[in-house]
């Protein structure tokens, strides 16, 4: 009985010991440890740890690839072909309502004849021409001058696309203003002559 009581007594003491170390003012007065401090190499005798190494991601980091255009150089300009061995010149010439003086026809025949070396170009196009060719069209000349509107293409030489260079070489020839400022309509002709 003796011992029971014994018994009793040092368990009740144990428990209030328990609860005194559980109240509040204990909890306050006790040191307290954040779980991300690291623990110094003074405070464990040790040396500390090396510093945490961020988790690198699963995938190594590459530099992003430029493409190269494929850069070669541009080739060289093939060589025109040589113009046929022949000579052009204006064989006729009408101009619509007149007048038809030299004064008159002279700057029309100097505007086209820079051009005699692209209608060259073009008689290439001709199959088997004669010694002398002719070709001729119909040019509505504007009142300010300029381009003229080319009509009525007129050859007796056979030859693809013969026709449409011509009327194209026409086409580029920049007229002077006619005379007091009218529109003309002008018949032209022009010869290639075989040297």
């Amino acid at each position: 009985m003796r011992a029971f009581l014994v018994f009793l007594l040092v368990a009740g003491c144990a428990e209030t010991g328990a609860s005194k170390a559980a109240s509040p003012e204990a909890m306050v007065s006790a040191p307290t440890f954040s779980r991300t401090a690291s623990p110094s190499a003074d405070a464990l005798g040790a040396p500390a740890s090396s510093a945490a190494v961020p988790a690198s991601s699963s995938a190594p980091s590459a530099e992003p690839t430029v493409a190269v255009p494929d850069v070669r150089p541009p080739e060289p300009p093939k060589a025109s072909e040589p113009l046929p061995d022949v000579e052009v010149h204006n064989v006729g010439m009408h101009i619509g309502g007149g007048p038809n003086d030299n004064v008159t026809k002279r700057p029309i025949r100097d505007a086209v004849k820079p051009h005699f070396d692209a209608m060259r170009a073009c008689y290439a196009k001709a199959i088997s021409p004669k010694k002398a060719e002719t070709f001729g069209v119909d040019l509505r000349i504007p009142g300010e001058g300029g381009l003229a509107k080319i009509t009525k293409p007129r050859t007796a030489m056979k030859g693809e696309g013969l026709s449409e260079c011509m009327v194209a070489a026409f086409e580029k020839v920049e007229f002077q203003k006619p005379p007091k400022g009218l529109p003309m309509t002008v018949s032209f002709s022009v010869e290639f002559k075989k040297k």
